[in-house]
């Protein structure tokens, strides 16, 4: 008996207790779910059901919701959308529809996730297909993506893929992939038409870009400036990236009529093309080479028609390279005008190393460590062939 009221007594307290707090929770405006560890501010993921509603739920986004499209098809008319600043979002697409007349403008310090997004803009939207502005930005590429600048017109600051110009910051990172392809002018990723490219970072993911272009003449980079856009500055630690430019420009670096900027390799494998009298890596045709680290990584530069695979394009200045570490591969291609594989000079080499050129092993003894002279690279069937690798 004695125990029973003891445990009646017991039971009558925390019902107390239990009601004392919840006219607490009343009075001070705190959330149920919150005191018992489930909060009303958790991820959300909208499942849209038309196009009309996508900007209002953008709007309505808090950081780490996901925007679901899969349940859509390409929209009947253009639609350009706006993510505000400081938010997260993830946009989910749908992995059997391409959104022809979409593009995305991204307000500044934005981490966006794409998975299964394909796109496609097109005249008279947004400067690029999907364009960042400002510092700080992410972006997270899950499963298969595609990103294509379709616009036919030249328009300044006009025409990427993935626009991050001069001024704008970008991080990719993430196990998918992503291709993105130029239009006009612009770059696969990086400067529109008259523009350079911001600063871009490559951790991870497999990354095929390709430059737009107006003829061979004139063109934007794989990675890096729109037409008379230089390559910014690039830094690559992971990954399996494939650039190559359109037109007249670099696969990575500087539009056609821009310079190199500069290029830091510390990891992955990175394969470049240039576009005619460009280099792979360094300038566009006219731009000088800019300034190319590696310290790590297996990278491939192959030049277009009369350029350097490393280096300045054609009429363009030299550059510096230096490599600590890793392996550089160069085609160079003969023509009017001299071009090597490496177009310009080699301030460091690794303190251990191989070099071979024309497919023939050459003591690295006998190479001279500051600058090589022009004529040590040799013509190898059409093309100037060096490889630089560390021990």
């Amino acid at each position: 008996m004695k125990n029973q009221l003891l445990k009646s007594g017991l039971g009558i307290h925390r019902q107390i207790q239990l009601r004392s707090l919840l006219a607490l929770v009343l009075i001070v405006g705190i959330s149920p779910l919150a005191m018992f560890g489930c909060s009303d501010n958790a991820p959300k993921t909208y499942a849209v059901k038309n196009w009309d509603e996508v900007q209002t739920n953008i709007d309505n986004a808090k950081s780490s919701d996901s925007l679901d499209l899969s349940g859509l098809t390409t929209p009947a008319t253009k639609y350009t959308l706006s993510i505000p600043a400081n938010i997260n979002l993830k946009i989910i697409g749908n992995p059997n529809e391409i959104f022809i007349g979409v593009a995305i403008v991204c307000d500044g310090t934005n981490v966006i996730t794409i998975e299964n997004l394909h796109l496609i803009s097109t005249n008279n939207q947004a400067a690029s297909t999907i364009y960042f502005n400002g510092w700080g930005n992410q972006l997270i590429l899950v499963g298969q993506n595609s990103v294509i600048n379709a616009q036919a017109l030249r328009m300044p600051g006009c025409g990427a893929a993935i626009g991050v110009q001069d001024g704008a910051t970008i991080t990719i990172s993430g196990d998918g992939s992503l291709t993105a392809q130029g239009g006009s002018s612009g770059a696969g990723i990086g400067g529109g038409a008259d523009r350079s490219a911001g600063t871009i970072t490559i951790r991870e993911g497999t990354i095929i870009s390709t430059g737009g272009n107006l003829g061979m003449s004139t063109g934007g980079a794989g990675l890096g400036g729109g037409e008379n856009g230089a390559g910014g500055t690039v830094t690559i630690s992971g990954g399996t990236v494939s650039l190559v430019g359109g037109g007249s420009a670099a696969g990575l670096g500087g539009g056609s009529g821009g310079s190199g900027g500069n290029v830091s390799i510390s990891g992955g494998k990175i394969n470049t093309e240039g576009g005619n009298m460009a280099a792979g890596i360094g300038g566009g045709s006219g731009g000088s080479g800019g300034v190319v680290n590696i310290s790590g990584g297996d990278v491939v530069a192959r030049a277009g028609n009369q350029a350097s695979g490393l280096g300045r394009g054609v009429g363009g200045e030299s550059s510096t390279l230096n490599i600590t570490n890793g392996t550089l591969t160069a085609y160079g291609t003969p023509g009017a005008e001299r071009a090597d594989a490496i177009g310009g000079r080699v301030d460091t080499l690794p303190a251990r190393y191989v070099w071979w050129a024309a497919d023939q092993f050459i003591d690295p003894a006998s190479v001279p460590g500051i600058a090589y002279p022009e004529d040590e690279f040799i013509d190898n069937g059409g093309l100037y062939f060096v490889r630089i690798e560390a021990r």
